[in-house]
């Protein structure tokens, strides 16, 4: 069994985090869960780690306890943020969540990125490049309106529209492209 990791930043999509992991699950894959400190604006994490089962962490680790063990078979990332593109193509690793993204690109972890950057936004000159360095790096990325591996931005105010029609089982379908 293949194990996941669902990277979720604060934007409109973080709310569909229980059924993206329910659709993992599903799939027989296992799934743990990190969120940015802004994913906490956007989801019930307790009513997600009841729902799911999924371990969840949103905090960096404390000294005292255990080594973090490993890296998974596969890492998510859905929804990622103009912030979170940037840092992750940057190396800027200032929140754990950020951190551990910043690891599994440069230690190759097959990576799926779903970004939800609003077309004010889309147009800045950084994000190009950034996308491209990612690219070059191995990490696919989807589209949160079609599934495809296209990039395209958000219309600004269309996120509940967006959040509505996302289909969980994308990401499920784009796993055996980055696994085989």
């Amino acid at each position: 069994m293949a194990h996941c990791t669902v990277v979720v930043t604060g934007a409109p999509l973080s709310a569909r985090c229980a059924d993206i992991v329910s659709a993992l699950q599903t799939a027989e894959v296992s799934v743990d869960l990190v969120t940015t400190p802004a994913a906490g604006e956007w989801i019930d994490t307790e009513a997600v780690t009841a729902a799911t089962g999924a371990q969840l962490r949103s905090q960096a680790r404390a000294s005292s306890s255990s080594p973090r063990v490993g890296l998974p078979d596969l890492m998510i990332v859905c929804p990622a943020t103009f912030n979170t593109v940037n840092k992750a193509a940057l190396g800027i690793a200032d929140t754990s969540a950020h951190g551990f993204i910043c690891e599994c690109i440069a230690c190759r972890v097959p990576t799926i990125v779903v970004p939800m950057i609003n077309d004010r936004l889309w147009g800045h000159p950084a994000l190009a490049s950034h996308i491209a360095a990612l690219k070059r790096a191995g990490v696919h990325f989807l589209s949160p309106l079609t599934g495809e591996p296209a990039l395209a931005p958000v219309v600004s105010g269309t996120g509940s529209a967006v959040v509505a029609a996302f289909d969980p089982m994308w990401l499920v379908e784009a796993i055996p492209a980055l696994t085989s």
